[in-house]
């Protein structure tokens, strides 16, 4: 069983003007999911994520730093129309939320136009999403990675299961139903076990060996049919280091993009520090390995991927993973515990 359960949800504002503000918004995206007509007119009005082959378009700002770069559909239609390209391609945009403004939200895939006309009409460049988790701030990496998610959903989409037939989606792009037999598909995501093992002093890091050089992670796997959470954790420890963990604690939950939309269920777990032997499967693994507070500490200071020619060093997957936040909770509990809190 799970012990010392935390659920981790937004804290959204106070409870009269703030809770109603979100509700608002999000019976408003729920309408547009349902009504075609509400929807076709809420995009006439609406932000407009742009993408190139599910790559994101980002602005440079004058600090120099990267944005996502989000237009007025009046001016993607006119953007569209100076490459040549039909206006009503505005209509294939996917819906993915609603600001706080109360303007609803849109994404968008130019994959058939020439990739750098789309950059020069719109002074802005497309980047590879995995680079841009280095280069966005917190609030805008969500948006992105679910418009990712949702666009790559229809490209792979188009037809249905257990009939062949094509599949049309509703406006809002929320679902698509299959053929003659009216079957609805709505957009899925793998469940994944990701956990951070610890013996109390230490905390176990493993890489594969896709990982860029030097990168090291928690560990993952994807849920088997019929597992629970715990199964699945228990095992995958079991299978990639040889461990058997004890004590485990849910921390939070997030939606990665990576490889196809899995929904990563984070974990910390313990082992007893008499049995901490590592026995790698290098079928599933390039490494795995014990880190100190101290090796932990000096990789958390490291805050972009070392470039090519730079020397190796050991490195955490960026901010904005899951990953990242066990292993800075798990640095907040060794201080904590080393302060004599």
């Amino acid at each position: 069983m799970l012990s010392s359960l935390r659920i981790l949800l937004p804290v959204i504002g106070p409870l009269s003007r703030g809770c109603s503000g979100y509700v608002s918004r999000m019976r408003f995206v729920n309408r547009l999911k349902q009504d075609d007509a509400a929807c076709l007119a809420a995009l006439q009005r609406s932000r407009v994520l742009l993408f190139h082959r599910l790559c994101p378009l980002l602005q440079r700002t004058e600090r120099g730093t990267l944005r996502t770069a989000a237009f007025n559909s009046s001016d993607v239609q006119l953007i569209l129309e100076r490459l040549g390209a039909d206006r009503s391609l505005l209509k294939e945009s996917v819906l993915i939320g609603c600001s706080e403004q109360n303007q609803a939200q849109f994404c968008l895939d130019l994959g058939e136009l020439d990739q750098a006309a789309v950059e020069g009409e719109c002074d802005a460049n497309f980047f590879d999403l995995r680079k841009s988790f280095f280069l966005l701030t917190g609030a805008e990496v969500p948006l992105v990675t679910k418009s990712q998610a949702l666009l790559r959903w229809h490209q792979s989409s188009g037809f249905c299961s257990a009939t062949g037939e094509p599949t049309q989606r509703n406006q809002a792009g929320s679902h698509r139903v299959g053929g003659s037999r009216g079957i609805v598909y709505y957009p899925t995501m793998s469940p994944v076990v990701i956990v951070l093992v610890s013996d109390g002093k230490r905390c176990l890091l493993a890489r594969q060996s896709s990982f860029p050089q030097g990168m090291y992670s928690a560990l993952a796997g994807f849920c088997d049919m019929g597992e629970s959470l715990e199964e699945t954790l228990y095992r995958e420890v079991a299978e990639e280091v040889g461990l058997e963990v004890q004590n485990v604690s849910y921390s939070s939950s997030q939606h990665w993009p990576f490889p196809h939309s899995s929904f990563m269920l984070a974990c910390h777990a313990f082992v007893s520090p008499t049995h901490t032997q590592v026995d790698v499967d290098h079928a599933e693994l390039e490494d795995a390995r014990w880190f100190s507070l101290e090796e932990i500490t000096c990789a958390l200071q490291v805050k972009s991927p070392p470039r090519r020619g730079d020397p190796l060093v050991f490195w955490l997957p960026p901010k904005h993973a899951i990953a990242n936040r066990l292993v800075t909770e798990w640095v907040e509990t060794q201080r904590h515990r080393e302060s004599g809190g």
